[in-house]
């Protein structure tokens, strides 16, 4: 994760038609599905830059939803995640750098940082993923696109106690 500038597509407010495929250090990024549409060149930079410029200590809720590049933003944010006290990330396990990356590792690494994580399910659970990993997680159906909701044990142990309590139940 580093700041520099990335060609991304210009596309009509409010429409998601594909992705910006994280680049390979030459400061270009390959756009998936065919974009007809022009490009420009925009700022790249990481969560850890934004919160320190914006003079922020606390963060309650980081969004994190980058079309299959979560991972790097993530690792971009490896100084401010210790601070913030709920994650919300997307997984889409066929899709940027997750092609590269598993989620269990992403896991082990928020747990170390002092967050708990679950599976939103379509039923309205929520599944826990820490220290519940199970091999199955890297089959079908599994590996379709999930949003991973994640509580820090240590930065907010009343929404930890609020998420454990509701995946028990």
């Amino acid at each position: 994760a580093r700041e520099g500038s990335v060609q991304f597509p210009v596309v009509r407010d409010g429409i998601e038609t594909g992705r910006v495929q994280a680049d390979d250090g030459s400061g270009d990024a390959e756009l998936l599905f065919g974009w007809e549409n022009a490009t420009e060149r925009v700022p790249l930079t990481t969560v850890d830059v934004l919160v320190r410029d914006a003079g922020a200590f606390d963060v309650d809720y980081l969004s994190v939803d980058t079309e299959g590049n979560d991972v790097r933003v993530l690792y971009g944010a490896i100084h401010t995640l210790p601070r913030v006290r709920v994650l919300e990330f997307e997984v889409q396990h066929w899709a940027g750098n997750w092609r590269h990356s598993s989620l269990q590792n992403a896991l082990d690494l928020l747990d170390n940082i002092g967050f708990t994580c679950y599976w939103p399910a379509n039923s309205g659970a929520l599944l826990r993923l820490t220290g519940c990993w199970h091999a199955l997680y890297h089959t079908k159906p599994y590996r379709n696109w999930q949003n991973v909701l994640c509580a820090n044990r240590l930065a907010s142990p009343r929404a930890a106690r609020l998420l454990e309590r509701e995946a028990a139940a």
